[in-house]
């Protein structure tokens, strides 16, 4: 049987479009949540009791600050965690945008 109109279908009671905004939505978050991006530069400061790490990036003049958490994976000789980072040492974050904090994946300590 077909359904018309006078039956009422999905698309008469707005379902649809209200289907298609959210699909809309929730791929437009995909960026925010998914996707890791990289920074590189210099440890200004690595507090490990409240989980800030802050690197400046000398060309650019470009400042973060990351919050790393257990989550958070070191790469490099003799770095284990935060609190092995030292001022003036070059590193690459991997982090990710969480609402308006930088939160650190991956911390790696490059070559000077």
């Amino acid at each position: 049987m077909k359904r018309t109109a006078r039956n009422g279908t999905m698309a008469d009671h707005g379902v649809l479009p209200v289907l298609r905004v959210a699909l809309v939505f929730l791929i437009s978050l995909a960026p925010l949540t998914w996707a890791a991006t990289t920074f590189e530069g210099t440890v200004v400061s690595a507090d490990a009791a409240a989980g800030k790490l802050v690197v400046t990036n000398k060309q650019s003049g470009a400042r973060f600050t990351f919050v790393v958490t257990k989550n958070t994976a070191f790469e490099g000789e003799k770095l284990k965690s935060l609190a092995d980072l030292t001022k003036g040492q070059t590193v690459q974050v991997e982090y990710e945008t969480k609402g308006t904090q930088y939160v650190a994946a991956k911390v790696a300590s490059l070559p000077e």
